[in-house]
């Protein structure tokens, strides 16, 4: 079918009217995030985002602002906020996973801990309340490497030398005892109102090693 004159005319406004309103969309979209807390260092969190002392949701919203900030504050005292409203199950456990690693704050009685480069926590909730963080760094590049780090951490920790060499006879042992992933952690310590504990996993020969810690409550 040959189209007219007139038919053509039309027709070759079609790419043209797609193309400004992709954008016009695309403009949108900018202005949108420009004007959004996401680039706004001043904007100040909603409440589904921190909590009214500062700490971190779980909230999808919430999730997404401790992302932005690269900072994830949790309060381990006893005068924390409910689970619930933190975003949490008032009983049970849920695994967050930020879009970047990023830095862990946590509150005890007695002071406070961090952990650098989290790619990933899990949240145990019991009776309303946080029992227990788990935290998960950046995997380091061997096992000797996760072991240097909790050195530098058992400054501030507690750990003794005794504890390590006991961490790599058991890492030693279980290599020759196991062809796949195997495991071994330091005992548990206190400090600053928290029990810290700590893991090595080794999942395999090319595999990243899997280092982790849990804080829980001093007595909890």
């Amino acid at each position: 079918m040959r189209l007219t004159r007139r038919q053509r005319r039309a027709l070759s406004w079609v790419p043209i009217t797609v193309v400004a309103i992709i954008c016009v969309a695309i403009a949108w979209g900018a202005l949108s995030i420009q004007n959004s807390w996401w680039t706004d260092p001043a904007q100040t969190p909603s409440t589904d985002q921190v909590t009214d002392d500062g700490m971190s949701t779980f909230t999808r919203a919430g999730v997404d602002y401790l992302t932005r900030q690269g900072v994830v504050r949790i309060d381990l005292r006893e005068t924390a906020e409910p689970a619930a409203s933190l975003g949490l199950p008032a009983s049970g456990s849920q695994q967050v996973e930020p879009l970047v690693p990023v830095r862990a704050i946590l509150l005890g009685d007695d002071g406070v801990a961090s952990v650098e480069l989290v790619e990933a926590l899990t949240l145990t909730t019991d009776a309303d309340s946080v029992t227990t963080v788990e935290l998960r760094p950046v995997a380091p590049t061997s096992w000797t490497a996760a072991v240097g780090q909790l050195r530098e951490d058992a400054e501030t920790w507690g750990w003794r030398e005794e504890d390590f060499s006991r961490l790599e006879e058991e890492l030693t042992a279980a290599s020759g005892a196991s062809d796949g992933e195997y495991a071994a952690a330091l005992p548990p310590v206190t400090a600053n109102g928290m029990t810290i504990g700590a893991m090595v996993t080794i999942r395999g020969e090319d595999a990243p090693v899997g280092l982790s810690y849990t804080f829980s409550p001093a007595g909890g």
